[in-house]
């Protein structure tokens, strides 16, 4: 007999067996039903639906996990707000903003809006950072414990290292010339060589051996993976829980090793040698007497990480730095024209050493106007810098965002605000940083070092390129 048969002979297994694919289906179309009504909520009746954006951003991560994937982030967020406006979602929970006003409530001085989990692959299983601490008291104390070695007088007092470290690539650049070479590598070498010269008094010849050790191909890695990481943190918290069976499988978490080894090796160096002279001509010396005065408070692995930070932020976002600065000079020679012109005025009116000195690159207008316009078009972070709305939440708009947004400004977006910047937000204008009457309303939008209580630390470090500018010329 067969199974038509029996159920034809037996109707209540037919009904049964109906029964079966009837429940199935339910089953299955749970599921979907909960799915389309997450979408629905989400695009239509969230606290966030009134915030243009992209359909799919509306309701999953994943679509601003993609644009972060083609590496194209910082262009990326222009078209977005030049085609939303200055409030844009990119993700179920998150915001990309663009308006000035708002921007001076979220990142300005006195601010209760703390760093997101998208920080927390930076940190990594690090015990101790700036950067990557999203503890606002935390940040706090550790960033007024190291404070006085990174402050503008002791980064000054390392100058000698930076000449030296410009009088080599200036050797090196002559005997290139013969032949076409790519500047940009050089140029990152030349950066991570007075970063390690000015963090360890060593610049571990780099200019010489290039990157042998892997540490600006390292460094590459590591801010792309922590980019993307950031945006899924559940993917770090899954490396996390299994890196101690499955190994290191994420770039970022390579910082933690590398970079901390290398500045580990130097802590070491260091306090075999004892030498006091030495000690405090670098960066790691004043670490190191700020720990002898504050062994409790001041850890060797809280300085051995203020070191490794120095050598993967401070290498990459230097050479970028330069690279904008040459490239922009080379692109308009209108401006390459009045910067030599007044180079030599200077140099005949005495008003600039050879090699010049930091009182003095900070006294030229022009140049610092490079500096700062460089940087305007093309800020090292290309990723918005996230923060998490606090308890009150925050009205954008009419549009009231609750607390535990997550809303963020991208560098790329400020710095081409025509009402912040003027009408030609596209063009190379170091002119617009001219005039004193309106340079510091300038300088309250400029962003390529973060803003307010979390402003890179470093910044006093990423002044020295209008020094290299200098030199190079």
């Amino acid at each position: 007999m067969t199974s038509l048969d029996a159920s034809a002979a037996h109707p209540s297994l037919a009904s049964m067996r109906l029964g079966e694919v009837a429940a199935n289906r339910q089953i299955l179309s749970l599921p979907v039903l909960a799915l389309l009504i997450y979408i629905f909520y989400q695009r239509y009746f969230s606290p966030l639906s009134k915030v243009p954006g992209p359909f799919l951003a509306s309701f999953t991560n994943l679509w601003w996990l993609s644009t972060v994937l083609k590496e194209e982030q910082h262009l990326d967020c222009l078209r977005l707000h030049r085609g939303y406006g200055p409030f844009v979602r990119i993700g179920p929970n998150q915001v990309m903003i663009a308006d000035p006003e708002t921007f001076k409530k979220i990142y300005g001085a006195g601010n209760n809006f703390q760093k997101s989990d998208f920080y927390k692959p930076f940190k990594a299983k690090l015990k101790w950072s700036l950067t990557a601490e999203t503890d606002g008291h935390v940040h706090s104390q550790n960033r007024r414990m190291v404070s006085r070695p990174y402050s503008m007088d002791s980064i000054r007092s390392l100058e000698g290292f930076v000449d030296q470290v410009i009088e080599h690539f200036l050797e090196k650049m002559k005997s290139l010339t013969i032949r076409p070479f790519d500047l940009g590598e050089w140029l990152a070498l030349f950066a991570i060589g007075n970063i390690t010269e000015i963090s360890f008094a060593k610049s571990f010849n780099y200019l010489d051996k290039g990157d042998a050790d892997g540490i600006l191909a390292l460094s590459k890695v590591v801010f792309a993976s922590a980019n993307w990481v950031g945006v899924v943190p559940w993917v770090y918290r899954i490396h996390h829980l299994t890196s101690d069976w499955t190994g290191n499988w994420l770039g970022v978490t390579m910082r933690s090793i590398k970079f901390r080894a290398l500045a580990q090796k130097k802590v070491q160096e260091h306090q075999l040698l004892r030498d006091e002279n030495e000690d405090h001509r670098s960066i790691l010396g004043n670490l190191q007497d700020l720990r002898r005065k504050k062994p409790d408070e001041f850890s060797e692995y809280a300085m051995t990480s203020a070191l490794t930070s120095n050598i993967f932020a401070g290498s990459d976002t230097t050479a970028i730095a330069l690279r904008a600065m040459i490239y922009n000079l080379l692109s308009h020679p209108s401006c390459l024209e009045r910067f030599l012109h007044e180079l030599k005025e200077r140099q005949m009116m005495g008003e600039i050493s050879d090699p010049i000195r930091f009182h003095e690159a900070e006294a030229w207008p022009f140049l610092q106007a490079i500096m700062y316009e460089s940087l305007r078009l093309h800020p090292p972070f290309a990723a918005p810098l996230p923060r998490v709305v606090p308890q009150g939440g925050l009205v954008v708009k009419d549009v009231f965002l609750p607390a535990g947004t997550v809303v963020g400004t991208n560098a790329w977006a400020i710095h081409r605000r025509s009402e912040i910047f003027g009408d030609n937000v596209d063009e190379f204008c170091p002119e617009r940083w001219m005039d004193p009457a309106t340079k510091s309303e300038l300088q309250r939008y400029f962003f390529a070092f973060g803003g307010g209580a979390r402003t890179c630390l470093g910044r006093s470090e990423h002044s020295f390129p209008a020094r290299y500018e200098r030199g190079m010329s």
